[in-house]
């Protein structure tokens, strides 16, 4: 479906996917609760393009970014403590790094924060921030549980999809592990299989094209894997019919749906990075639609980041991102684990 001009390296493919999330982030979040009519009218016939004006600037950064970043700095935090961290340690440290997300949204800047834990986002004072913050994620990181323990709720949402990424770039050996760790992630905070398994299913083809694969046999070898498990349908769904090209006249959101739902969210941005020839192709489709479009965009962000490098980002939007020093921070540390 798309054509690649050769391999590219890990550093390139990493920061690729961190900083191409964020554009997805920062294009598509001004056009959340949009119809693509709606889009069409604000800003012309071809939709947007380029940053535009949401909390008080241009290229803001929301909460998707935002806990992508602490995911990153949870796991790497876990390999500190140990170089050989096991699942178990990962999903636990990752709890704590959530947790101080939740602190930074919640105005508690004098939180206790145990001398082991990493201090670098939470005294970054740009992240303390609301930024349109998942309801479901809030609710859950306030409930008192075991730390690394799942919610007991039916929350469906896209969220975990979207911070997940980090888990495919430490763990990008072994696609498995980073299906059962994203999907354990996923589960601190959404407590349904429309939320979960997607994330699970993204974390493995975004593990695979980071050890050079192809997009359609990534979503092959995924599809084959979900056989294996429990309440893999709907995700299956959106793995079968996301890379179908654009025949119907009908706009994509009315036989995906809106992205509203883990589920939906991974079809749109499979379908906008599989029909499209760039990163900025990919991303622009991904966030003109009815519905989602920042999770979608961020998602397709993430995924042609690492297909295509982080030298393929437009230069006008590269210049705009918010926080970008502390993206390529986080991105250069997570980049240099590959856990064994």
């Amino acid at each position: 479906m798309f054509e690649l001009n050769g391999p590219i390296d890990r550093e390139s493919a990493v920061l690729g996917c961190f900083l191409g999330g964020a554009c997805g982030d920062e294009l598509g979040s001004p056009v959340d609760f949009l119809t693509l009519e709606q889009i069409h009218r604000q800003y012309g016939p071809t939709g947007i393009h380029d940053f535009a004006l949401a909390y008080g600037r241009r290229g803001a950064i929301t909460s998707s970014t935002q806990m992508m970043l602490f995911t990153a700095e949870g796991i790497i935090d876990a390999f500190d403590k140990n170089p050989a961290a096991s699942d178990e340690d990962i999903i636990r440290r990752v709890h704590l790094a959530y947790l101080r997300w939740l602190a930074t949204q919640e105005d508690l800047d004098d939180i206790l924060v145990p001398a082991d834990q990493p201090k670098l986002l939470i005294s970054t004072s740009e992240l303390h921030q609301q930024r349109n913050p998942s309801f479901s994620s809030l609710q859950s990181l306030r409930e008192a549980r075991p730390l690394g323990g799942p919610v007991a709720n039916t929350f469906s949402g896209p969220s975990p999809l979207v911070r997940t990424a980090p888990v495919s770039i430490v763990l990008t050996g072994d696609p498995m592990r980073a299906f059962a760790v994203a999907v354990a992630l996923a589960r601190l905070t959404h407590g349904h299989p429309s939320a979960y398994v997607p994330a699970g299913a993204f974390a493995m083809i975004l593990a695979f094209i980071l050890e050079g694969m192809a997009l359609d046999p990534a979503i092959e070898n995924t599809l084959d894997f979900l056989q294996t498990v429990e309440d893999h349908q709907e995700t299956t769904n959106a793995l079968i019919y996301s890379p179908w090209p654009d025949s119907d006249p009908k706009p994509r959101a009315t036989w995906m749906g809106w992205g509203w739902t883990g589920a939906e969210a991974l079809a749109i941005a499979l379908h906008s990075v599989a029909s499209s020839k760039s990163l900025e192709a990919a991303v622009i489709a991904a966030a003109n639609h009815d519905g989602n479009s920042g999770a979608t965009a961020c998602l397709a962000g993430q995924l042609a980041g690492a297909m295509y490098g982080a030298e393929t980002i437009p230069g006008r939007w590269g210049e705009g991102l918010e926080l970008r020093t502390i993206l390529e921070n986080i991105a250069t540390n997570a980049g240099k684990l590959v856990a064994s």
